[in-house]
């Protein structure tokens, strides 16, 4: 019976998907080169544990692995960018070195270790920074000219449980932010919004930061700002998400920078491999508008 070892992959995917993304390591290529070393050790261990037919160990192993990350790009989801098919790919190849190791034939071995270590190398230094640079530019530097003033309207509420209103919140210019609590790139991004908030403090510039009252509880989001309180941001909770529901907002990070209530660029999603580039872009933009109002 194969019932144990479905348990097995079924338990072991998420965990190793909640280990990889959450306890702070540095960069995606790093995550996902955890994720491989985590698939390898899981392969191993079940094929040692279980003693099924090597393919079909290896099936039964990757499967969640894949329909996780799947997910991410079904449901148009950013929280984890470019998870599918990066992070995929080290999973898969993480348990197809286990099947290769228990076949006991060196050089198969070598050359799927060094195979790995090149795709790592490349991911990290090539095809993850120019990808991200592309989705960057594409979304940073999109204009629209929708009008959003029927949103200033809405009803917010800050950390002490007060209610007041979004334009009473606005500056000459604003970034709002949407996030949750536990969201990683949304965490990532904040170094990179005080740089901006820095550069700006002196122009009625704003950040704003909305967390989404569907996936944040209130006393998640009073816990959160007592750990990560800044004085250059107004922290905002919305508890029906109500703003992102009528924007239409789907994933997170999602930032609307505001000029004379409109919107003048926006960006879905943060990959903090590409922080400076972000930072770049997003005081260029800024400039760009404050000089329009002159």
């Amino acid at each position: 019976m194969y019932l144990g070892l479905t348990v097995y992959s079924l338990l072991t995917a998420p965990l190793f998907t909640f280990i990889v993304y959450n306890i702070g390591l540095p960069g995606r290529t790093t995550q996902y080169f955890v994720s491989f070393l985590l698939f390898l050790f899981s392969y191993l261990l079940a094929k040692r544990i279980f003693k099924k037919n090597k393919w079909e160990t290896y099936a039964i192993i990757i499967l969640p692995a894949i329909l996780i990350d799947a997910t991410v790009l079904v449901g148009g989801q950013t929280l984890i960018p470019l998870r599918f098919p990066f992070a995929t790919l080290f999973s898969v190849s993480g348990a197809l070195l286990g099947l290769l190791i228990t076949e006991r034939k060196r050089m198969p071995v070598i050359i799927m270790a060094v195979a790995a270590v090149v795709f790592f190398l490349c991911s990290h230094f090539v095809f993850i920074p120019r990808i991200t640079m592309q989705m960057l530019k594409r979304n940073t530097l999109r204009q629209s000219v929708k009008d959003i003033s029927s949103f200033f309207e809405m009803t917010l509420v800050d950390k002490e449980g007060k209610k007041l209103l979004l334009k009473d919140t606005l500056g000459r210019l604003s970034l709002i932010d949407f996030y949750f609590v536990g969201c990683p790139p949304c965490e990532a991004k904040i170094p990179s919004m005080e740089k901006i908030a820095e550069e700006f403090a002196a122009d009625n510039y704003r950040t704003i930061l909305i967390c989404n009252g569907e996936a944040s509880s209130f006393s998640d989001f009073q816990k959160h700002l007592s750990r990560k309180q800044s004085k250059l941001f107004i922290f905002l909770y919305d508890p029906q998400a109500a703003m992102e529901k009528k924007m239409g907002i789907n994933s997170f990070p999602h930032e609307f920078i505001l000029h004379q209530g409109k919107i003048i660029a926006q960006l879905k999603g943060f990959n903090d491999e590409a922080a400076a580039q972000y930072e770049k872009q997003t005081i260029e933009k800024i400039k760009t508008a404050l000089r329009e109002t002159k």
